[in-house]
């Protein structure tokens, strides 16, 4: 094979593996979509809107999914940003420290733990003390969330124009006043961005979430040490069992959740998109 036809059959399977993973996306997200529309045309959708969710008592409120997803994510993301942060800037400004070198390492090992494996965890370290409770959730959901959330905010840190950092450092001003005003304002926008993805992350996390949430809606808004169910674990739970009303509750779960990670993915492409701009 010639040097030319090399080059074309490279830059043909590199458009192919382009364009090929968006648009089965794309058109797995237009079928559900499409499935969910025709199921709340059909079947009497604002039944599938309310806030009450008891599949034994046929009451598939997806609303009440929604608001206990949020009560989950939201505040597995907040502790993730507050305990990651700290840990990212350390990384990023000690490279060269055994220490740091070990927790890339156990943070990279942490990062490929199956979600199985850290709801197990959780389930036999937390639930004796917290039962099988939304607070059980948030910390398995935060367990999946850290070690991703960390590595891609220290590589962001690493990668980013330290020229202004190094200046104040030169001038004498204090490390934490050289981070906040020399680094922290060249990442700001892709570390938002980072968030929402992260925040995405949560809300699609169900096997390890699953195991300690408990799997029932005992409350609208959930209460800390109350069982609860999520939009995910909701469609890991409902689709091996699912039938008739119940299955197409499921399919608007499916849109539902979809719709969520969408809308935190292209908020995030917004403020990257930003950052690129020079906004």
């Amino acid at each position: 094979m010639t040097g030319r036809a090399k080059a074309v059959l490279k830059k043909g399977v590199a458009g192919v593996s382009q364009w090929f993973l968006p648009a089965m996306i794309l058109g797995a997200a237009g079928f559900l979509i499409l499935e969910a529309a025709s199921v709340l045309v059909s079947a009497g959708g604002l039944r599938f809107l309310r806030p009450v969710w008891r599949p034994g008592g046929q009451d598939y409120g997806v609303g009440a999914l929604v608001i206990c997803s949020l009560f989950a994510a939201l505040p597995a993301t907040l502790l993730t940003v507050l305990f990651g942060t700290p840990c990212a800037f350390l990384m990023a400004q000690r490279d060269d420290s055994k220490l740091v070198a070990l927790a890339r390492v156990s943070l990279g090992v942490w990062a490929g733990v199956p979600s199985i494996v850290v709801g197990v965890l959780v389930l036999a370290c937390l639930t004796p003390f917290t039962g099988l409770s939304l607070l059980a959730g948030v910390c398995a959901i935060a367990c999946m969330i850290f070690a991703g959330f960390v590595l891609s905010l220290a590589a962001l840190i690493e990668n980013a124009d330290r020229a202004r950092f190094v200046s104040l450092k030169a001038l004498g001003f204090a490390h934490v006043s050289c981070l906040y005003h020399g680094l922290w304002p060249e990442i700001r926008r892709t570390a938002g961005a980072l968030v929402l993805l992260t925040l995405a992350r949560g809300l699609g996390e169900a096997t390890a979430a699953s195991l300690v949430i408990g799997g029932i809606v005992s409350a609208i808004p959930p209460t800390v040490f109350g069982g609860t169910e999520t939009l995910a674990t909701a469609v890991l739970k409902g689709f091996p069992v699912a039938t008739g009303d119940y299955m197409a509750a499921v399919s608007v779960t499916v849109a539902t959740l979809l719709l969520l990670i969408a809308m935190c993915v292209a908020a995030a492409a917004r403020i990257r998109r930003g950052t690129n701009e020079g906004e």
